[in-house]
């Protein structure tokens, strides 16, 4: 696994997520947590559960704005972790 690739990908989703990249954001998510973690790891499953929860919320907001929101928050958590641990090393 190359995780540069993996840093450098996840550098490029921006906080500001519409409609047509909440999808995108989401899966990068999902697939960076299965790559580390593997498919049928917690952290997966929590990514999907969680993701599909938020469109039942009764928050009045957009849901496919939440699940970008919140997938890019999984994607920062991870970036941040991971760039911690290369420079140390």
């Amino acid at each position: 696994m190359n995780a540069e690739s993996w840093l450098k990908r996840a550098a490029e989703f921006s906080p500001n997520g519409n409609s047509i990249t909440s999808g995108e954001t989401l899966q990068f998510a999902i697939s960076m947590a299965c790559a580390f973690y593997g498919p049928a790891s917690q952290q997966v499953e929590m990514i999907k559960t969680r993701a599909a929860d938020i469109p039942k919320q009764k928050s009045g907001a957009y849901p496919e704005i939440l699940i970008h929101e919140f997938a890019y928050g999984v994607i920062q958590i991870w970036w941040r972790k991971s760039t911690l641990v290369l420079f140390r090393t």
